[in-house]
């Protein structure tokens, strides 16, 4: 066959990026979930990782140890309360969690509670980079269903597996001991549960960092002027009007192309602006929220605007021009700036009347 025998199809172009590219995107690539995070831990760090959410339980526990090597007795965490202790059971495999994975840890809690080593657990958490199986999800739910798996896999999964120095038998004590346990006390934390924990300790931003958020693309100003932007561009006109000595208003704006195009470009980086504050809103202290952007802002233009200027249009351009050098790397969303945004504060602080660029 010739190849112009074949139904030739064009390859269409890649789609356009649905996020802002930043500097951290070159640098780093494309940024990596905090789910795939996980997954990519090795085992000491995943152990670390869970002993940073429950060492930061406040209030809840007295104290929070590891346990290390192979002599841990089926205990990773031990978190201890006033009357016990509870245990976060680190399991970090390529798969999810089955029932079998499960059925020796439990098996261990209770043969090694049976013979002293400990008491049974208040709470029993299995924490997975990858959660649980569907199977396992169904059986964990379900207490009684958990012993009952237990008690029939103990020959194939627990007898020869719990220690290598002996083969563990269900003799009538121990099954007694096993009937006597409250196996609800075992229960699992989903990986979102787990980063949601994670983020109320000081150690998030160092483990996830920020770059993994994506800021949309900066929308553009609607042609119609918003009722919220009133303030600001009231306060353009009047620059305007004072610049040309004639009234310069939305009606003949047109018969000023240069400053057309000047509005134009001011309702884009207020509409930037906007747009950095709502990216923001959910993952930013308030400490560091939109609010203190623009007082870093404000600080930084209030000499120019309080200087002579021929008129308040040149009193705008001069202090665009200097809001565009401002340094924001102190904050946390110095990465995902654009001038447009820095210029945008400048019309924020506008509509919130904190200067005006006539002076009248």
């Amino acid at each position: 066959m010739q190849v112009s025998d074949l139904d030739e199809l064009e390859i269409p172009a890649p789609p356009a990026p649905e996020a802002m590219i930043t500097a951290l995107d070159m640098q780093h690539g494309m940024p990596v979930s905090v789910l795939d995070r996980l997954t990519i831990m090795s085992s000491d760090d995943w152990e670390v990782f869970t002993l940073e959410i429950t060492h930061y339980l406040k209030g809840k526990y007295k104290q929070v140890v590891r346990c290390g090597g192979g002599g841990d007795m089926g205990r990773d965490i031990i978190a201890y309360t006033e009357s016990g202790w509870d245990n976060y059971q680190c399991k970090r495999y390529k798969d999810k969690l089955s029932v079998a994975d499960v059925v020796l840890e439990i098996g261990k809690i209770a043969y090694y509670s049976y013979i002293g080593k400990y008491s049974i657990p208040g709470r029993y958490y299995f924490v997975s980079p990858k959660g649980c199986s569907t199977d396992l999800l169904k059986v964990i739910a379900d207490p009684d269903e958990l012993k009952r798996e237990l008690l029939e896999r103990w020959e194939t999964t627990c007898a020869k597996k719990i220690t290598t120095s002996k083969l563990i038998e269900l003799d009538d004590d121990f099954l007694r001991h096993i009937d006597t346990t409250d196996f609800s006390i075992f229960d699992h934390i989903p990986p979102l549960q787990l980063i949601d924990m994670h983020k109320d300790t000081p150690f998030h931003g160092y483990r996830f960092g920020t770059y993994d958020k994506r800021r949309p693309v900066i929308p553009k100003a609607p042609d119609a002027i918003d009722a919220t932007e009133r303030v600001y561009t009231q306060a353009l006109f009047d620059a305007f009007t004072e610049h040309k000595s004639a009234v310069v208003d939305s009606s003949n704006i047109h018969q000023h192309p240069e400053l057309a195009d000047e509005l134009r470009s001011a309702r884009n980086n207020y509409y930037a602006a906007e747009s950095l504050e709502r990216f923001s809103r959910d993952w930013i202290p308030d400490d560091y929220c939109f609010g203190d952007l623009k007082e870093e802002c404000h600080e930084a233009i209030r000499a120019t605007v309080s200087q002579q200027h021929s008129d308040g249009f040149a009193r705008y351009l001069k202090t665009c021009e200097i809001s565009a050098m401002v340094d924001y790397r102190s904050h946390p969303l110095s990465p995902f700036m654009k001038i447009q945004d820095k210029k945008g504060l400048c019309h924020h602080i506008v509509n919130e009347r904190k200067f005006q660029w006539v002076r009248k």
